[in-house]
């Protein structure tokens, strides 16, 4: 197994225990959390935020991530193209997307624009009734933050959990490797 691979396993695993320790210092249940106001909630869009822009696919997985028995389409693009022989060319920053698509219906869970940094994603299954989450992180050389969503059947949108925010620090080292 290559090195690169190698530290990703070490990367997520890390990333799916603070998750886990996360929930239980909140001493969370494995229930969806009674809504507060406070709680964002990311709702289906109408337009497909694909849509005219030249996107890099960088990871997707189809799962049903709102319990209907079907499954909905989870994509990470992010606008930094691609050379003729596959390669990223990355720039300082670009913009991110993750995304659900439920049919005609677009669920952006994260889009914004990272400056020198990455965007990864976990998918998880939490309590006896196996609800998913879906784990965002994003990683820049001045911040470390993760973020849960949780599919809210009575708000028909994404539950934003927010787990952890390192807010501004200045990151020497990482050995979380980068897309290619």
């Amino acid at each position: 197994m290559k090195l690169k691979n190698k530290l990703l396993i070490i990367f997520f695993a890390l990333a799916l225990a603070l998750t886990g320790c996360q929930a239980k210092q909140k001493d969370l249940s494995s229930e969806p959390q009674e809504n507060n106001s406070d709680s964002k909630v990311v709702a289906a869009v109408e337009n497909d935020p694909r849509e005219d822009n030249k996107w890099s696919k960088l990871s997707e997985i189809s799962l049903d991530f709102d319990s209907d028995g079907k499954e909905e389409n989870l994509e990470l693009l992010t606008m930094a193209q691609r050379d003729e022989q596959g390669n990223i060319m990355w720039d300082d920053g670009q913009k991110w997307l993750l995304m659900v698509q439920d049919d005609n219906r677009f669920y952006p869970l994260l889009s914004e624009y990272v400056q020198l940094g990455s965007v990864y994603f976990n998918v998880s299954d939490y309590g006896e009734e196996a609800i998913r989450k879906i784990t965002v992180i994003v990683s820049t050389t001045a911040n470390f933050k993760m973020t849960n969503y949780v599919y809210d059947e009575n708000k028909q949108g994404y539950r934003e959990e927010p787990v952890y925010n390192s807010q501004d620090i200045n990151f020497i080292f990482s050995s979380i490797p980068y897309y290619q």
